[in-house]
């Protein structure tokens, strides 16, 4: 299996401060937004995922972590 991009998802309790920190201070550039969630591109291939927790499609525990392999 060859890799041809990534993205990894990360959930926030306060998704618009998380789009102030990715997009104004980190000025990453925006390349999806739907509004529950928005997609940073990292580099070429490589992509970040911030996502309304309390939108999102995994249940997010409180102080933990959210991994899922299907």
């Amino acid at each position: 299996m060859q890799l041809k991009s990534n993205i990894t998802f990360l959930y926030f309790n306060d998704l618009p401060k998380a789009r102030v920190f990715f997009g104004t201070i980190l000025s990453l550039e925006a390349v999806y937004d739907p509004g529950w969630s928005v997609v940073y591109r990292l580099g070429r291939d490589s992509f970040l995922g911030a996502v309304d927790a309390a939108s999102g499609s995994l249940e997010v525990m409180a102080g933990g972590a959210v991994f899922w392999l299907a």
